[in-house]
This record gives C-alpha cells, structure tokens and sequence, in this order.
C-alpha cells in the first residue's frame, strides 16, 4: 500500500464527518507519512495502524468533543434559563417558605388556645359538677374534646415541621448540586 492509497482510504473511511474535522485529520497524517519519508509503508501502518483502526480512532476523538462541546452549550443553556426565570422561582420559594412558617405558627397558635380552653372547661366542669351535675358532665365533655383536638393539633404539627424540614433539605441539596 502506497502513501496515497493510505489516504484515501482513510478520507472513504471518514466521509461523514464534518469537513473541518476530516480536513484535520487528513492533513495530520499527509504530514506524519512525508516526515516518515524513506522509511517502508509496512513500518508505518505498523506504527499508525490501519487506515480502518485510524479511521476509528478519529471517529471516536470527533464523538467525544461533540459530547463534550453538547454538555457545555446545555450547561450555559441551563445558567441562563436559571438566572432568565430566577425573579418567578425565586418569589415561588419565599411564598412557599412564608405559608410553611404561616401553617407552623397557626397550628402552635391552635395548640396553645385548645390546651388554655381545655384547662378552663376542666376548672369550670368540675366547678359545675358540684352545683349543676348535668352541665358539669357536659362542661368536662367539651375539655375532653379540646384535650383531643391539643393532641391532634401537637401531631398535625409534628408532621407539618417535619413536611417543612424535608422541602428545606431538599431545596439546599439542589443548591448545592
């Protein structure tokens, strides 16, 4: 096989690349086979290869820049749709953090009004009990439903802080990535 013919077959076997990428490569080797000047074509191909295995390593150094110059347009493509829409998620997030902080402190504010109006109505049963038997039951009744309605709100609670703690976590997880 003659230098000529090594490169030909080389420009058949990387036909479909982009003309820059195929000029490059082609000019490459057309430089490497004059600087080996005297030395015989089997000795050559023993140190370049193949006109099929160079062809192969060319195509895989064109794929791996194209890979390389996607990810960096879609990292710049994400940058600035993050800082385009940066004025709506932002607002997004503080509206969401106040109704979390919102929901927090009505709950602590139901558990502190239910629990105060349990021991009133404990106070007042036992108080009626003594007086009126009938409206004493129904007086302990009622702080018996607010004693639950504490109870259920100190759960409703825990769950709520706990729901606020997670989308916090979240939210600084994304940051940081």
């Amino acid at each position: 096989m003659t230098k000529e013919e090594y490169i030909r077959e080389l420009r058949a076997r990387i036909s479909h690349l982009p003309k820059e990428e195929q000029e490059s490569a082609l000019r490459y080797y057309m430089e490497y086979l004059e600087d080996a000047g005297d030395r015989p074509m089997e000795q050559i191909i023993e140190e370049l290869g193949t006109p099929q295995q160079v062809a192969e390593r060319i195509i895989a150094d064109c794929d791996q820049s194209a890979v390389e110059e996607k990810s960096a347009h879609t990292g710049c493509v994400l940058g600035t749709l993050a800082v385009v829409t940066s004025p709506v998620w932002l607002l997004v997030l503080f509206v969401a953090g106040i109704l979390g902080a919102t929901l927090l402190f009505t709950i602590a504010l139901l558990i502190f009004v239910f629990g105060v109006v349990a021991l009133a109505l404990i106070g007042v049963g036992i108080w009626s009990l003594t007086l009126y038997p009938a409206t004493g039951i129904a007086v302990l009744g009622g702080a018996l439903i607010c004693a639950g309605l504490t109870l259920l709100c100190v759960a409703l609670f825990w769950w709520a802080a706990g729901a606020v703690k997670s989308v916090w976590r979240t939210i600084r997880q994304r940051k940081s990535v």
